[in-house]
Order: structure tokens, then sequence, then C-alpha cells
């Protein structure tokens, strides 16, 4: 099991070290009197979002022998205008490696909302998901 410790560094900043060795650092936004530095708290849940979606994608691939090696995917994410502070909408383009078969396509762009963080979240968020391929 994954062991998390966050650790509140001042200054808006925290550090998230696991059990593995992994470390990932937030940073507030500047409007909040963060320093923009790292990832936002909010970045990096999309963050770990879009990773999540391209690893299942993956698996799923292999599965069809299909590479998506060199995939990426651009993603943000937009708040509620009105409070509670939330996640309102997140855009994810994914930018498709070459050579995926048009007809194992669907497969892959179907992951998105099999992946466990989509699962976790809120089922208020509003998703704009784009495929892009190259050839």
């Amino acid at each position: 099991m994954e062991k998390i410790t966050i650790t509140y560094d001042g200054g808006l900043r925290c550090v998230a070290r696991n059990n593995f060795g992994g470390e990932l650092t937030t940073d507030a936004p500047k409007k909040y009197g963060g320093k923009e530095e790292a990832f936002s708290p909010t970045g990096a849940l999309v963050a770990s979002l879009g990773a999540c979606i391209l690893t299942i994608m993956d698996l799923v691939a292999q599965k069809h022998d299909i590479s998506i090696a060199g995939t990426t995917v651009d993603a943000a994410e937009e708040m509620a205008a009105k409070p509670p502070a939330r996640i309102a909408k997140i855009f994810l383009t994914f930018q498709m490696a070459r050579g995926i078969p048009a007809d194992k396509r669907s497969l892959l762009e179907n992951v998105v909302r099999a992946c466990p963080v989509h699962n976790s979240l809120s089922s208020e968020i509003v998703y704009e998901t784009k495929f892009v391929y190259p050839d």
C-alpha cells in the first residue's frame, strides 16, 4: 500500500513524499500569496488524472498489441465561479502516438471513464476531452 506523508513547508508550499521515494511539491497560486513555483494542489489533481488515464490506456493498448509511446495529454482545470471553491471543468487534449489503428481508437478513448482517479472525482465536474491523431 502506498503511504503518503505531506509536510507543510510554510509560504503556502507543501511537499508530499511516498514510501517508494516519490516526491511532489505544491505551491499556491500567486493570487493567494503563493509563488507558483510548483503544481497548485488542483493542478496536481488534474495531473494525477491525466497520468492515471494514460496508465490505464497503456494497459488496454498492450492487450491489443498497440504502442501509445509518445502520447501526451494537455490538461487544465477551470474553477467554479461561485463558492465553494472546487474544480468545475477539466480540459483534456490527447495527442495520440502515430500508428494507432483506426478500428482500435475507440478502445483507447473509452478508457477516460475507466480510470480510478476519474471515478473518484465528483460527478458534477464537466469534462471536455479531445483526441488528436497525427495520421
